[in-house]
This record gives structure tokens, sequence and C-alpha cells, in this order.
């Protein structure tokens, strides 16, 4: 469309809207002086002069068909994500699923490690206070989404992990996200493990700092209650939150919690991580 746009500005077009007589006057012109590379001379790329007549053939039998008088040219593209989302029929978490598991392929992502990653998150949520959490249920989705996909960089490397598997996600194309939700669901993984560093907060509209901590906390206790790679019982673990403090109380089973030496440990680490960020969490109180 661009090179079209360019070519057809010596025929009187703006650039900017082009007219279907401006096109067959184009193609009259390239079968007259059965020649293209005229066409450099207007600007269009070298590699691009190529694919031009093709382009032309298919633009114009398009305009007639569709009895279309001119057509309009910007210089920015929708991505495949808003064409979904502009179709009631394409509403649906399917989209997100399809892109999750596109990726889960291509950077081969333990899927059942991470179902369970994402079961464990919803456990974890289930006994928390009405309120607690912000009233956009796509941010909690997106969290889910985040615990399917925060193994999406280790096969780049093991070591840094959280970063390599962000850089995926900010850098992939991904249907049933736009720029925003992406941008989070990054954001997501890229602190999923390690100390949480303030500067990689996203600045997201209609998401506080602190609804983006709580639901971050649930993704973090969930990569770390699975990090023996077996199932969780739900029956061992449950969190809660004291609304009037704010602190979070995590509950385990004495016995089953006494057989999981290094899982302490990585909750107490957790704990002073989380209590860096003004998050008070008490294992077993």
């Amino acid at each position: 469309a661009k090179a079209l746009a360019q070519a057809s500005v010596h025929l009187g077009s703006s650039g900017t809207e082009i007219t279907l007589d401006q096109l067959i006057a184009l193609r009259e012109e390239i079968i007259r002086r059965n020649d293209i590379q005229w066409l450099a001379e207007h600007g269009i790329a070298d590699n691009r002069i190529p694919l031009l007549p093709g382009g032309l053939a298919i633009l114009i039998a398009t305009m007639q068909c569709l009895k279309i008088g001119s057509i309009g040219y910007r210089d920015v593209a929708l991505r495949e994500g808003v064409l979904y989302e502009m179709l009631d029929q394409m509403r649906h978490p399917d989209i997100r699923v399809r892109s999750r598991q596109s990726l889960q392929s291509r950077y081969n992502v333990d899927a059942a490690h991470a179902e369970r990653v994402a079961t464990t998150v919803v456990e974890l949520a289930a006994n928390m206070p009405a309120g607690w959490f912000d009233s956009d249920p796509d941010h909690a989705a997106i969290t889910l989404e985040a615990a399917h996909l925060h193994e999406a960089g280790l096969q780049i490397s093991a070591n840094g992990l959280q970063k390599h598997s962000a850089y995926v996600l900010d850098n992939s194309d991904l249907p049933g996200y736009n720029q925003d939700s992406q941008r989070l669901l990054a954001a997501f993984v890229r602190q999923h493990r390690k100390r949480i560093r303030s500067e990689d907060f996203p600045a997201l509209r209609g998401l506080a700092t602190k609804q983006y901590l709580r639901l971050l906390v649930l993704l973090r206790l969930a990569v770390i209650l699975n990090i023996t790679r077996w199932p969780v019982d739900p029956e061992c673990i449950a969190l809660r939150a004291d609304t009037s403090s704010g602190h979070l109380h995590l509950n385990a089973d004495p016995d089953w919690l006494q057989q999981q030496v290094l899982l302490k440990a990585d909750l107490e680490r957790e704990a002073r991580y989380l209590h860096e960020h003004g998050i008070y969490l008490r294992l077993n109180d």
C-alpha cells in the first residue's frame, strides 16, 4: 500500500487518498512504458518495485468488485489481536489460550507444570476477602496467563529466567492482547521470582501499584509452592489476608511443611522480599 501511494503521487494523488482512476492510470503507465524501474524515481525501495504490479492488480480488482471509488493510506497497521477484539464473536478467552499454546509449543514450555502453577494461583486467591483485588477481571485473567507462560524463556537460559521470559512476551505477536495487557503480562512474568524491582512496575491505566503487587504475590507464591514440580495438595496450604492490617498469613500443614525444608526457606526469603514493599507475609502464625 505504501509503494502504491508513493507511485500514485505523480498522477495527482495526495499520497493519503488514492482513487480507482489513479490506480488504473498507474497500471496503464506501467503497460505503456513496459518497464517498472522508473518507479524508483518516486522513492519506492528497490526491493518493493518487483512486488508493485501484483499488488496493483489485486487492489484494482478489489476496488472494482466492491465498488470502492477511493481508499485512504495510513502508515500504521492494525495488529491481528486488535482485529480479533473488534469482532464480537472473537471476544473470547480462547484467543489468548491459542496465543499461550502457540508460545508454549514454540519454546517447549512444560505445560503441565504451568497448569499446576495457575491452579495454585486460583486456590490461593479463593480465601482472600472480597474487595482485596481490583474489580477488573482481566487483570486476574492476565495473572493466570502469566502463570502459564512464566517459563517461556527457560530455553534461552535458566539463569535470569524471569528476564528472558519477559523479553519473549514483550516481543511476541500475541493475538488477544492490546498494548497495555501485553505489557502487564510481561511485567508479571518479569517479577515472578527474585527480588521485586520497583523500577519495573508497569505504568498502566486502571491498575494501581498496590493492586499489581497483590496479584503478583499470588503468582510468586504459586511458583514457589510448585518448585518441586509435583502437585500441591490444596488441603496443605491456604492463604488469607487480614483486612484491618493488610497482613498476609500463609498457613501450611505443619507435618507437610516439616518435610519441605528448602520450600520453607524459600517462603521465608519471599517474606523478606515482600516486606521491602510493605507487604507482610507470616508463615504459620
